[in-house]
C-alpha cells in the first residue's frame, strides 16, 4: 500500500519502497498488454517518470501479482523498448486498469 510502512511487523520490500518514495504512476490502458508486448499503452504516462528505465506492473486487484520491466523509451501514452520478466519476475499478460509504477 502506498504511503504505508510494514515495519516493525515485517520488512517492506524494494518495490514498496520504490511506490513510496516517487509515487509516479499510470495506468495500463484499454485493451491490456500481452506478455511479449515490447510496447505497453497506458492511459497517461506522468511526467515524473523516466525518459527510460525500471517500471513494475502491478494487478490492480491482486497487489501480489507483479512484474519487473526495464523501457527505452516513453510517450504520453506509452512505454517502449519494453524487457519483460526482469529478476524473473515472469512476463505476464496485463489486462486495462492494472498499475505501472516507475522507478
Amino acid at each position: 500500500m502506498i504511503g504505508v510502512t510494514n515495519f516493525p511487523a515485517s520488512l517492506d520490500t524494494a518495490t514498496e519502497l520504490i511506490r513510496a518514495a516517487n509515487d509516479s504512476r499510470g495506468v495500463i490502458a484499454t485493451g491490456g498488454a500481452t506478455n511479449s508486448a515490447t510496447t505497453i499503452n497506458i492511459t497517461s504516462v506522468p511526467s515524473s517518470a523516466p525518459a527510460d528505465g525500471i517500471a513494475v506492473i502491478v494487478s490492480a486487484t491482486d497487489d501480489t501479482v507483479r512484474e519487473i520491466v526495464s523501457y527505452t523509451g516513453k510517450t504520453g501514452t506509452s512505454i517502449t523498448g519494453v524487457t519483460r520478466n526482469l529478476e524473473s519476475s515472469g512476463a505476464k499478460t496485463w489486462l486495462a486498469g492494472d498499475i505501472v509504477y516507475f522507478d
